[in-house]
């Protein structure tokens, strides 16, 4: 997501993260600190697979999770909460900011359970109950930013970090597994190009959807992908 180039890291997986001090790869948060972006990140907990010190290796500018609320466990519902928080503040104060939300209840294989929602969807289980409350959530932030008056001045993206890889029994039948860039940006790409389009367009797209114009190079762009 923010290289944009392809990554094998062994035996040693995520852990080999606990050592990022500094990096000499061109990234999209250097774009967006060139550009004075202010830089934050929200999840449930920084610290899994060396999140943090990634996070910290990308220069960004505030993390927030349960380590640093102090509010105990966190579900998807508190994450949003504290992402409409961020960008009202943000809003208010006029500055640039991009902020990268991390949401973890539809982890297989069945979700996580978050009973504030048990009412609301009394019918569902597993990972179809966690699948309804995230749904819920994007339909509210949505309505949210729109009733701010935030929405047309806010690039919104939503990408998942990689393809599905449990076999849940919501699952009917076998289906062709894809990822999805949804934005709510007016961005125009060509049907040949989507085709050819992998993980490692994402930090192009998330610059183009946003209308920043820069003169750095990425990995996919040898390629004249996007």
């Amino acid at each position: 997501m923010f290289t944009g180039i392809p990554a094998f890291f062994g035996r040693p997986h995520n852990r080999i993260f606990n050592t990022s001090l500094y990096k000499k790869i061109t990234s999209l948060p250097d774009v967006l600190k060139f550009l004075d972006y202010d830089l934050i990140h929200i999840s449930k907990d920084a610290n899994f697979a060396s999140t943090r010190k990634m996070l910290e290796c990308f220069h960004f500018d505030k993390i927030i999770d349960k380590n640093e609320v102090d509010e105990g466990e966190l579900y998807d519902r508190n994450i949003f909460e504290k992402l409409k928080l961020e960008i009202s503040n943000n809003k208010k104060n006029g500055t640039k900011f991009a902020i990268i939300a991390s949401t973890l209840d539809t982890h297989g294989p069945d979700g996580i359970y978050d009973e504030f929602f048990k009412k609301k969807f009394s019918k569902l289980n597993g990972l179809e109950y966690s699948a309804a409350v995230v749904d819920f959530l994007i339909k509210d932030f949505i309505f949210f930013m729109k009733s701010q008056n935030f929405l047309n001045s806010t690039t919104i993206i939503i990408i998942p970090d990689h393809l599905y890889m449990s076999r849940p029994k919501i699952f009917t039948k076998s289906t062709i597994r894809e990822l999805f860039f949804l934005t709510n940006a007016a961005l125009k790409v060509e049907e040949k190009e989507i085709k050819r389009m992998t993980q490692l367009d994402i930090p192009l797209l998330i610059l183009k959807s946003s209308g920043i114009k820069h003169n750095v190079q990425f990995f996919t762009e040898n390629f004249n992908f996007i």
